[in-house]
């Protein structure tokens, strides 16, 4: 698998990706130690519920450029960089840390190694539904989710991720799973909204 990088990486954006972990790790009291790394970005998309409950795939927006950032050889975070059309200089939006990035990163080595993957170029992206428990690779084609894949991975709910290398192949597959869990939480949204006295 070739994966093919979209142009347009912000400037400043791996020292600012670099820049945001190193204070972070300093705040904690646990100092950068051997140089942070910060990988090549790739694009995060976003999606809110009430959007996935249509189509996730196709109502998914690119919201940031997103930077794995490691300590060694390990991914110690991942930073979020914007680049707002109003703006002339990128800003750092998120840095997210924890256990799910071992996970994420040995999915998707397993993924690059699928057979059916192997001859073709791909763009790598990420894919977060806002307020539900949804992180996916994706592995882009560009042509509105056609011979696309999907990979849950960590913080992912067990009913998108009920094993380790549940795959989606292409938004067929994938959409429809996605919007049965944001119907489900669009319904249990409205019935609490109901419930409160006075509505």
């Amino acid at each position: 698998m070739t994966i093919q990088y979209v142009p347009g990486e912000p400037e400043n954006g791996r020292a600012l990706a670099a820049a945001g972990v190193e204070r972070l790790l300093n705040q904690r009291g646990d100092g950068p130690g051997p140089g942070l790394r910060v990988a090549r970005p790739h694009r995060s998309f976003t999606c809110s519920v009430a959007d996935a409950a249509v189509d996730v795939v196709a109502r998914a927006a690119f919201a940031a450029w997103r930077y794995l950032v490691f300590r060694g050889e390990e991914a110690v975070a991942a930073v979020k960089v914007e680049q707002p059309p109003e703006a002339q200089t990128a800003i750092l939006s998120s840095i997210v840390s924890g256990a799910d990035f071992a996970t994420q990163l040995s999915e998707l080595d397993w993924l690059a190694a699928l057979p059916e993957v192997q001859p073709v170029d791909f763009e790598l992206r990420f894919l977060r539904v806002r307020g539900l428990w949804v992180a996916a690779w994706w592995l882009s084609r560009g042509a509105a989710g056609a011979g696309e894949f999907f990979l849950p991975v960590p913080p992912s709910q067990q009913a998108l991720r009920p094993q380790p290398h549940t795959l989606y192949r292409g938004a067929e597959q994938f959409s429809p799973a996605v919007r049965a869990l944001a119907v489900k939480k669009e319904a249990a949204a409205a019935v609490l909204f109901y419930g409160v006295p006075g509505q």
